[in-house]
């Protein structure tokens, strides 16, 4: 969350570590049905420059999430990731609005 890094370095660095830990997960024969995923939501670096809109940060992170957590995984709780209580929640409201792939 520190930093001056874009939200799409953010993108970048989360996918390439969830997956990491989801290949982790299946090394070790963990049962991903009975797991929850508890990450922060992309955003960029609280110093960067160029703040990204609150739809930008939904795009984002849905994105992110689509493209490495398994489908199998039944749920993604986020962690506040020292956002306010009103920027997380917009963040939310804007990621329930948005189309997500067909499970």
């Amino acid at each position: 969350m520190d930093g001056d890094h874009t939200i799409e370095k953010t993108a970048e660095v989360q996918e390439e570590v969830i997956k990491q830990v989801y290949s982790a997960c299946q090394a070790n024969g963990v049962f991903l049905e009975g797991t929850l995923l508890k990450p922060s939501m992309t955003v960029n670096g609280a110093d960067c420059p160029t703040k990204a809109d609150p739809m930008k940060v939904a795009e984002m992170t849905i994105r992110t999430m689509e493209r490495c957590v398994p489908a199998s995984v039944p749920g993604i709780v986020f962690l506040s990731g020292g956002l306010s209580e009103e920027a997380a929640s917009v963040y939310l409201n804007n990621m329930n609005t948005l189309y997500r792939k067909a499970l």
